[in-house]
């Protein structure tokens, strides 16, 4: 029994989990409780690539634009370099079929250690048990079409507030942080 007490005292126990960019992988100690962290920041496998030929020609047949181009990779590069850093706006790539819009989502899914979601269809991103804003950080909505002004309202507010409200099967609604960038794709 004194054994047995005595791990219930000193070893630590994972109390909750939590998706934050800002606290340290994979966990951490707040008030004396642990915290599993599930964010996963990037690391890169070789850091000797020099080359960004073929990025460099990717982006501009994606983004023809110099400006454009810029601002592009620079909201990319935010994303990784400031995860916890969630912007209000959203970014519409609009380009002929077949440029090259799916692609920069799937390097961005890899990179960002599948912490993404594609949603093809409105109440895909908007229905009750959504999981495109929870515990993500890329949302890519692709060719999805907003049917009204309620529709239009639900998507507005879903890009700039904050904080979203996430709710499981079977579990108590909850509001939490969010941290994820929406990518609205068009052809």
């Amino acid at each position: 029994d004194e054994v047995r007490q005595f791990c219930i005292e000193n070893i630590p126990s994972v109390v909750h989990t939590v998706f934050n960019p800002e606290k340290p992988f994979p966990y951490f100690v707040d008030n004396n409780f642990y915290f599993l962290n599930k964010f996963k920041q990037y690391q890169p496998q070789d850091s000797t690539c020099t080359d960004i030929a073929l990025w460099d020609e990717f982006m501009v047949r994606l983004f023809p634009d110099q400006q454009e181009r810029n601002y592009i990779e620079l909201f990319i590069a935010h994303m990784f370099q400031k995860p916890f850093e969630r912007p209000t706006f959203g970014i519409m790539l609009t380009s002929q079929q077949g440029t090259g819009k799916g692609k920069l989502y799937s390097i961005l899914e890899r990179l960002l250690c599948s912490q993404t979601v594609s949603c093809s269809s409105f109440d895909d991103f908007t229905n009750r048990f959504t999981v495109a804003l929870h515990e993500t950080l890329l949302c890519l909505l692709d060719d999805v079409v907003a049917k009204g002004d309620k529709q239009m309202s639900t998507l507005k507010s879903k890009i700039t507030e904050k904080r979203q409200k996430f709710e499981a099967k079977g579990q108590q609604p909850i509001q939490e942080n969010c941290f994820t960038r929406i990518f609205l794709a068009s052809n």
